[in-house]
């Protein structure tokens, strides 16, 4: 097949790119012709096929001319739609597979998908299609109040961006326009959700039921199996991620502070960082690593006894537990969005709930379970090889691609 990937962002960035480059690597090793179309950015990695960039924009300090250019790009970018036309014309898809496209591109794009009748697919990496600020999370809680509402009145009145009520009342505006006019649901063949949780989201927020499809986040290149050797001798436990305050990463360092008896080890950077690493001063127990390597974290996972993922707010279907799975080791992670679905049963670590007295228990017992952490992180690593090994996740996608074909043929 002819595919073309869509993403605003070709440069490594995060989760989302990374499946992104993935997926476009392991479709041309299954001998697919792949296409990008992205946003121009001067980080962005070599592309190996055909790719089209549309001109960044200047999100960080805009003038009010940008700004006001921003807004109405916001709602619907016709540039991008232009930029778009010109690749479906040079490039000639079977079939189309989006990413995360809002703001930067709008849904501009899918007009001209649902014009041309083009097949089209789309991987959902996070919950702006229910969420206008992409969250669930607001004032340091779990929000819902905008799921599955066609006027989202609730981000105008928390000021959800930014604390800015300009900027709240463009996104609900977006938001609620593009539900009214079904500017997704007209466009595209199917709906990708990572995990069920994801799933069950996008449903409740009013997307069809029948193309909302299950198809779970691999990782393409796996690490061999870490040395037992390798694992510390004392309890050591390793956090990965942005250091923000959705991620609970301060109830790590307030439960490290009273279990002097373990190592915690903080791998990331972000807007929290003084105030965690001036909270944690006077304990020795807790190391800041900053951002790491690749291999410098794998590394740490294999030295680490578990991997922790506090996060206040709904993960969906994150790749650091499938990483920490992949080295053999276990996951604690708060029990709720898309990590209950990866930890409810126990088998590849814990459920925590993500509060401070829930986590100094949680470390308390894990300083002294090292035989239990070993034999979930054999487990854990079983569980990443049936559930998230990278044939698997290929097969799967080119099942939901096969179906996109054929529900074109028939219409």
């Amino acid at each position: 097949m002819r595919i073309l990937q869509v993403n605003k962002f070709y440069d490594p960035r995060g989760g989302t790119e990374r499946v992104l480059y993935d997926l476009e690597d392991g479709l041309r090793e299954r001998g697919h012709e792949v296409g990008i179309f992205a946003g121009q950015h001067a980080a962005n990695r070599h592309c190996a096929g055909p790719s089209w960039f549309v001109p960044e924009r200047d999100y960080e300090s805009p003038g009010l001319r940008e700004r006001i250019d921003h807004a109405i790009a916001t709602l619907y970018n016709h540039n991008a739609r232009r930029h778009f036309a010109q690749a479906l014309d040079e490039f000639a898809p079977d079939l189309v597979h989006l990413h995360n496209i809002y703001h930067q591109f709008s849904p501009s794009i899918l007009d001209e998908l649902h014009d041309r009748r083009l097949p089209a697919v789309m991987t959902v990496h996070d919950f702006k299609l229910v969420c206008p600020v992409y969250r669930l999370f607001r004032d340091g809680e779990l929000c819902e109040e905008c799921v599955g509402r066609d006027w989202p009145l609730g981000v105008v009145r928390h000021r959800c961006s930014r604390g800015s009520a300009a900027e709240s009342l463009l996104l609900a505006v977006e938001a609620s326009w593009h539900r009214r006019r079904s500017s997704y649901a007209r466009a595209l063949d199917a709906f990708i959700a990572p995990g069920t949780f994801m799933q069950e989201k996008l449903i409740e927020g009013g997307l069809p039921a029948d193309r909302v499809v299950l198809c779970r986040n691999a990782l393409r290149d796996v690490p061999a199996a870490a040395d037992a050797n390798v694992r510390s001798t004392r309890p050591t436990f390793l956090f990965a991620g942005r250091l923000s305050p959705e991620k609970g990463v301060d109830l790590l360092v307030d439960a490290a502070r009273e279990c002097p008896q373990i190592d915690l080890r903080i791998a990331g950077a972000g807007p929290d960082e003084s105030l965690l690493r001036e909270h944690a001063t006077g304990c020795p127990n807790i190391v800041f690593l900053g951002h790491l390597d690749a291999a410098t974290l794998q590394a740490e996972r294999e030295r680490s006894w578990a991997t922790l993922v506090p996060s206040r707010w709904y993960e969906n279907a994150p790749l650091s537990v499938i990483e920490s799975w992949w080295a053999g080791r276990p996951v604690l992670g708060s029990g709720h969005g898309g990590l209950a679905e990866m930890l409810a049963d126990g088998q590849a670590g814990w459920s925590v709930e993500p509060e401070r007295a829930a986590w100094v228990s949680a470390l308390q017992r894990a300083a002294t379970a090292a035989e239990e952490l070993d034999r979930l992180g054999r487990k854990a690593r079983d569980r990443a090889a049936s559930r998230h090994g990278f044939d698997l996740f290929l097969d799967r996608t080119l099942e939901i691609y096969d179906a996109a074909l054929d529900t074109e043929a028939v219409q």
